[in-house]
């Protein structure tokens, strides 16, 4: 090995020393945009580690951090940088960054100091989270229990390596999500929000969100901090009815055979295209409400009326 290559070594092995123990959030990255070593503090306060990757945005002077696609991609908030400089690390050039955590240091008492990784809030139930209130809804950090609701691990989510979160959220209720987190910003600062979320299997799960921002003692945004919840109870059991209700109706309306659901008064409830073919009426006019009788020849007996109406609201349709 060369004295230039020991040079090298020797600076970059000083240099990795005095990082771990810096009081800054120190960051290398190849010109690749890949990130080669991350401080303990650019690691808690930022969530970026080893093997991640970055974009740079040197018009703005600060780095967003890429996706797993590659770092064409970036995703998530703009995180400023107070110093860059070109640097040989193991014998590459590199850049090291010193990102900036001024908007970290006053924090004032609406910011939680407490670390949601500590040992009390992962035995907690659900998943606590701190966010970005970006497109992405981007996750800074998740207690492990967000693997057992949705099957990714918090190493999965944090700053969309795999996955962004807004993108498991049902497209139908992506739009309440963004907007309650404005109500917050615009109000009280709280927010609680009911939603469905796609599961690793590709189940669709519902959870309740319930959160609050939160800010420096100027005012500014800093984080979502919210607490994810399975749903229970009396509304997870509305939903499923109305689901099964929904399966039922999809399986009258694809039926070959004439179908109609009428009370004891033969008022119809539910009837199927095929019904309405079979009196030869349009199938664009709704049938439910109406009495079932008139529909019957006017010579028919009050004995065939009495049948129909007794098979109607029976256990078997009356097929014409």
């Amino acid at each position: 090995m060369s004295d230039e290559t020991d040079n090298h070594s020797s600076g970059s092995d000083n240099f990795l020393n005095s990082s771990k123990s810096a009081d800054n959030a120190v960051l290398v990255v190849n010109d690749q945009g890949k990130v080669l070593f991350s401080n303990p503090l650019c690691q808690s306060n930022f969530s970026i580690f080893q093997e991640q990757s970055v974009v740079f945005d040197l018009e703005a002077g600060g780095i967003r951090v890429a996706n797993e696609a590659g770092a064409d991609d970036a995703q998530g908030q703009l995180i400023p940088y107070s110093t860059i400089n070109e640097v040989e690390y193991f014998g590459a050039h590199c850049f090291s960054l010193v990102l900036d955590t001024s908007h970290l240091e006053h924090r004032g008492t609406e910011l939680s100091s407490e670390n949601i990784l500590d040992s009390d809030y992962q035995n907690m139930p659900g998943a606590i989270y701190r966010a970005f209130d970006d497109s992405h809804l981007t996750i800074t950090q998740v207690t492990n229990g967000i693997f057992t609701m949705i099957g990714y691990t918090p190493e999965d989510l944090v700053n969309n390596r795999k996955v962004a979160f807004a993108d498991l959220i049902h497209p139908d209720d992506l739009g309440r999500v963004h907007s309650s987190r404005q109500e917050a910003l615009n109000q009280n600062n709280l927010y609680e929000v009911v939603y469905r979320i796609r599961h690793l299997n590709g189940d669709y799960h519902t959870v309740r969100d319930q959160g609050r921002a939160l800010r420096s003692a100027k005012g500014e945004l800093q984080y979502m901090e919210g607490w994810l919840l399975p749903m229970t109870g009396e509304r997870q059991v509305e939903e499923e009815l109305a689901e099964s209700e929904a399966r039922y109706r999809h399986l009258i309306e694809a039926s070959p055979d004439a179908v109609v659901y009428a009370d004891n008064q033969g008022t119809i409830k539910l009837a199927n295209p095929q019904f309405s073919r079979m009196l030869e009426i349009d199938e664009n006019v709704d049938l439910v409400g109406t009495n079932v009788l008139q529909f019957l020849d006017q010579h028919n007996d009050a004995y065939a009326e009495n049948e129909m109406i007794q098979n109607l609201v029976g256990k078997n349709a009356h097929k014409g």
